[in-house]
């Protein structure tokens, strides 16, 4: 019976370490990164209202910046990690010359400028204005070949 109890306790103790985590999941944090801000960012056509949350991608999808509002209308600054070089095997950041996807409340963002959405140098600052809309659905740039052909 005892047994049984451990057992049953560990698992408990396991779900709620693993509960706690996914709860406070963040971008893995690395030395080096780059800051984006902006004074003049928009959602549904209103400034970013505060508790929003910005979230950045590097062009593998990987979660590398998050950022929540706590001023109307602005954001910053939002600080993007660049990936780790001493870690091969993972992917935790973009690189230099990447372009960056941001998200709005899980809605795609479109830049506006005045900078551009790339990941630059260690440190940078770029202010760079976003306008989600809630009602958007996610871009597809581009599409494999499915085109159909017959022979003859």
């Amino acid at each position: 019976m005892k047994r049984i109890f451990k057992l049953s306790f560990m698992n408990v103790v396991l779900l709620l370490t693993l509960a706690c985590n996914l709860v406070i999941a963040q971008p893995v944090p690395t030395p080096e990164w780059v800051n984006f801000f902006s004074s003049a960012t928009t959602l549904d056509g209103s400034p970013i209202p505060v508790g929003s949350v910005i979230n950045a991608y590097n062009p593998d999808g990987v979660w590398c910046g998050t950022f929540m509002v706590h001023t109307q209308g602005q954001y910053g600054f939002l600080l993007v990690y660049r990936d780790d070089a001493t870690t091969p095997d993972v992917d935790e950041g973009a690189n230099p010359g990447d372009t960056i996807t941001f998200y709005i409340n899980g809605h795609l963002a479109i830049p506006l400028g005045p900078g551009i959405p790339v990941w630059t140098a260690n440190g940078d600052i770029i202010q760079l204005n976003l306008e989600g809309h809630s009602n958007y659905d996610p871009v597809i740039e581009s599409m494999a070949d499915t085109t159909a052909v017959e022979d003859a």
